[in-house]
């Protein structure tokens, strides 16, 4: 079976209290990777709780 490769990890926008100014982080990684494009940002901090990969709370800050 093929592996899994985590292109874009992060936070989905940057603005949950004013959505119409907000800076859609994933919405523009997805469009750049369907048009095969190298991510201009394939890291953004998240805000809140983390989900972490099985196998990857010793990277926790």
């Amino acid at each position: 079976m093929g592996q899994w490769i985590v292109k874009y990890e992060g936070s989905i926008d940057n603005s949950a209290l004013e959505p119409n100014k907000a800076n859609n982080y994933l919405e523009k990684a997805v469009d750049e990777l369907l048009q095969k494009k190298q991510l201009s940002n394939p890291y953004t901090k998240a805000v809140g709780c983390k989900i972490f990969y099985r196998g990857e709370v010793a990277k926790m800050d």
